[in-house]
């Protein structure tokens, strides 16, 4: 890959002006829910605190000194009981999902002596967004909510099919949980947008990154910074996981940070690695996009990889790893306008 983009989706809030038209001046003091199941949606809410995109009085695009958000405020929900979502698909309870889902919207829709009401809900979750988002809409639109709801999904596709249009086209990668990309998702709505805009079909290529969101949330099942060993309960990618096998035939390519415990082996007698778990969330990024590329090669895929979307909002926290592991790739941290500052726009004036 001699030139690569990567792209950290952010907001999108297509299709939401006429919904933002019905808020009534009595929401506008509200807070902003911003959701995701674990931390990495506090990527997102840091975009939106430190957004000057826009200015404040007209609405039109152009930085005015002033942060976009300075008058706002945020609820902040994290299902930390439920998650990881990326893992619902693979044992079948997508129902589930949307169950914990629904009650996470509940939650910001409620109003009581300690919290108020939100005003807006931005869905700061890849996986929520690929199996709820229409159904939110529609389960509030039918119960009388005129509350907006964002996703994140449509905001990375377009910055990707712009890159393309500018730079070139080249195999779309798309780094993202295994719920989502099981959920087609980026796919999906790569190939509309591309259709729409009268482009040939597009080379996609994705990767489930089994373990890394439960890694950097300290998922016991996938990292345990106090180990040295490894263990049977450990859940993700090793010499004998079926699913997600690390290949001994690819250690110097995964190039596996070896300090402290950082990888665990299971030994036998003879001092031989039996079986080998990760234990750095750095270990996890080395394994899936090496795994990516080695698919990519298995599968003779036309165009060399020049995109590749981080669809998991936990994911940015690796861009120092992932910078080594592609070093071909250039970081755009906003790569689009975050349109959701209009809809605030036409709610407050």
């Amino acid at each position: 890959m001699k030139n690569c983009i990567l792209i950290f989706s952010f907001i999108s809030a297509l299709g939401f002006s006429a919904q933002a038209q019905h808020v009534t001046t009595a929401t506008k003091s509200l807070p902003i829910g911003v959701f995701d199941s674990g931390t990495g949606g506090l990527t997102i809410l840091e975009a939106m605190l430190t957004l000057d995109a826009f200015n404040n009085e007209t609405g039109l695009p152009g930085a005015d000194g002033k942060l976009d958000f300075s008058s706002e405020y945020f609820q902040y929900l994290a299902d930390q009981a439920n998650m990881p979502y990326g893992n619902y698909n693979a044992e079948n309870k997508t129902d589930l999902l949307k169950e914990h889902i629904f009650k996470n919207m509940a939650f910001f829709l409620q109003k009581n002596t300690t919290k108020p009401d939100v005003k807006m809900i931005v869905l700061a979750c890849n996986t929520a967004t690929a199996y709820a988002l229409e159904d939110i809409r529609a389960k509030l639109m039918g119960e009388g909510y005129t509350v907006p709801v964002l996703g994140v999904i449509d905001a990375g596709a377009k910055a990707a099919l712009e890159y393309q249009a500018k730079y070139g086209t080249g195999t779309i990668g798309v780094f993202a949980t295994a719920g989502t990309v099981a959920s087609n998702g980026y796919p999906r709505t790569l190939q509309a947008m591309a259709k729409a805009k009268g482009l040939p079909e597009l080379s996609v290529m994705s990767q489930g990154g089994a373990g890394l969101a439960e890694s950097i949330d300290r998922d016991w099942s996938y990292y345990v910074d106090t180990i040295t060993k490894a263990r049977s309960e450990y859940k993700g990618p090793s010499l004998k996981n079926s699913v997600y096998k690390i290949d001994s035939l690819l250690l110097a390519a995964y190039n596996f940070d070896k300090a402290g415990n950082k990888l665990l082996c299971e030994y036998d007698d003879k001092g031989s690695c039996l079986d080998m778990q990760l234990n750095d969330p750095s270990n996890y990024v080395r394994y899936h996009l090496v795994s990516l590329l080695e698919k990519m090669l298995r599968e003779k895929t036309p165009q060399p990889m020049n995109t590749l979307i981080l669809g998991c909002t936990h994911y940015p926290y690796m861009r120092d790893t992932i910078a080594k592991v592609l070093p071909s790739c250039t970081i755009i941290k906003r790569i689009m306008s975050i349109v959701i500052v209009l809809v605030l726009l036409r709610m407050l004036n």
